[in-house]
């Protein structure tokens, strides 16, 4: 048909079949979520009874909300976050990709946070960042200054968080240098 070949109507054919679960999959928890996300945010509905229509008045009240711009704020300091972790796992990587003695101890090392459990991860973080015996604190006193409140505070808890996402560069330091490697 059109002048193709009946072997690639079959490749066509077996390539669809081979995507056709994941576009099912997008389009039933993707695709199906966000229109009816969509749908529910221009409706006024409290989870019980029928939900009524009101336009965009729910992303008019959201823009007057002071707090939709603090919280906008705070995720765009966050996302600063992720060319940091991509430029210190490259940085990491070129590193790591010389060949010294001993350097495979090392990848390990830088590695190993990215495969520890969250609930050994979460105490000792929780260790490190405690305003009376933290690791930090501790040192900070030892050179003259006071530490902060480091989860317990505004100006030092999104630091804080960085500092903790830091801690999983591993990942993407092996993707670096899986691909310096090749």
């Amino acid at each position: 048909m059109f002048g193709k070949s009946k072997m690639y109507w079959q490749r066509t054919f077996e390539g669809y079949i081979f995507i056709g679960p994941w576009l099912i999959g997008f389009v039933i928890f993707t695709a199906g979520a966000l229109l009816g996300s969509f749908g529910i945010s221009l409706s006024k509905w409290s989870m019980i009874g029928t939900p009524q229509y009101v336009g965009l008045e729910n992303y008019k009240y959201m823009v007057n909300d002071r707090f939709f711009w603090q919280s906008l704020m705070v995720t765009i300091y966050y996302l600063l976050n992720v060319p940091l972790n991509l430029l210190l796992g490259l940085l990491l990587a070129i590193l790591l990709n010389q060949k010294i003695r001993g350097i495979a101890v090392f990848r390990t090392i830088y590695y190993l946070p990215s495969v520890t459990a969250g609930v050994a991860v979460s105490l000792l973080w929780m260790w490190i960042f405690n305003p009376r015996f933290g690791v930090i604190n501790v040192l900070l006193s030892k050179v003259g200054i006071q530490g902060p409140a480091w989860l317990g505070s505004e100006t030092w808890a999104m630091p804080a968080l960085i500092i903790m996402s830091i801690w999983g560069v591993g990942g993407s330091m092996l993707i670096y240098l899986g691909a310096l490697q090749s």
